[in-house]
C-alpha cells in the first residue's frame, strides 16, 4: 500500500519503530546523540574480527560527519543499537551487526533525501506597511505608536490606492525626524499629496 501520510508524520512513526526495535538498551531516540563511537568499537570488538578499533573508529567518525542535522535522531538510534546488539565478522573480518539493519537503512534512506528544513520567517516586505514602519521606526528616536496598525487601517480605506503608492515609494524614500520626533517620509512629494487630497477633497 502507498504511505499517503505526511512526510513529517511519516519520519515520526519511523523514529518510534526503531525505538521499539532497539529495547531497552539500544535505543537512544530523542535528541541524545547516541553511543560514542569509542564505546561501539569496544563492543565490536568483542567479536574478535580482524579490523583494528583505530580503523573501526576512524570508519564510525567519518560516517557520522556525513550525516545531516535533519538525520541526527536516526543516527542516535543506529548507533545506540551497534553499541549493545550481536556482533558478526564478514568476509572482510570487518565487525558488522545485522540485528541493526532496519536502524541503518532508516539512515541511510535519511542521508540520500534529507527532509527539507522548516521554513524561515522572512522579514516584511518594504513596501507593505509593517516593512515602511520599520524604516521608520529605525530612523527616528521616537517611533511613532501603532504605525503599522494605523497604516493598515488606512490602506483598506477609500484612500487605499493613494497609501498604496505612497508604501511603494516610501519603500526607497528618505525619512527624516520631526523635532517632536515623529519619522517623514521625504522625496514622495507627488504620492502623498495626492493621498492627501484624497483624505481631504
Amino acid at each position: 500500500m502507498r504511505n499517503t501520510a505526511p512526510r513529517s508524520v511519516y519520519a515520526l512513526l519511523v523514529a518510534l519503530a526503531l525505538s521499539a526495535h532497539c529495547g531497552p538498551t539500544g535505543g537512544g531516540g530523542g535528541t541524545s546523540s547516541g553511543a560514542s563511537c569509542a564505546s561501539i568499537c569496544t563492543h565490536l570488538a568483542t567479536g574478535m574480527c580482524t579490523e583494528s578499533a583505530t580503523a573501526c573508529e576512524s570508519t564510525c567518525l567519518s560516517e557520522g560527519a556525513a550525516v545531516p542535522t535533519a538525520c541526527a535522531d536516526l543516527l542516535s538510534l543506529y548507533k545506540s543499537c551497534r553499541a549493545s546488539a550481536a556482533v558478526v565478522c564478514d568476509g572482510s573480518g570487518a565487525a558488522t551487526t545485522p540485528s541493526c539493519a532496519m536502524q541503518q537503512i532508516a539512515l541511510e534512506a535519511c542521508v540520500r533525501n534529507p527532509p527539507a528544513p522548516p521554513p524561515t520567517q522572512q522579514p516584511p516586505s518594504a513596501a507593505t506597511c509593517a516593512g515602511v514602519c520599520a524604516r521608520g521606526n529605525a530612523t527616528c528616536p521616537m517611533p511613532t505608536a501603532d504605525c503599522a496598525s494605523q497604516c493598515d487601517t488606512l490602506l483598506a480605506g477609500p484612500c487605499g490606492a493613494q497609501m498604496r503608492a505612497v508604501l511603494q515609494c516610501a519603500a526607497s524614500a528618505t525619512f527624516t525626524c520631526s523635532a517632536s520626533g515623529r519619522a517623514s517620509i521625504t522625496g514622495c512629494p507627488s504620492e502623498t499629496m495626492a493621498f492627501a487630497s484624497c483624505l481631504n477633497p
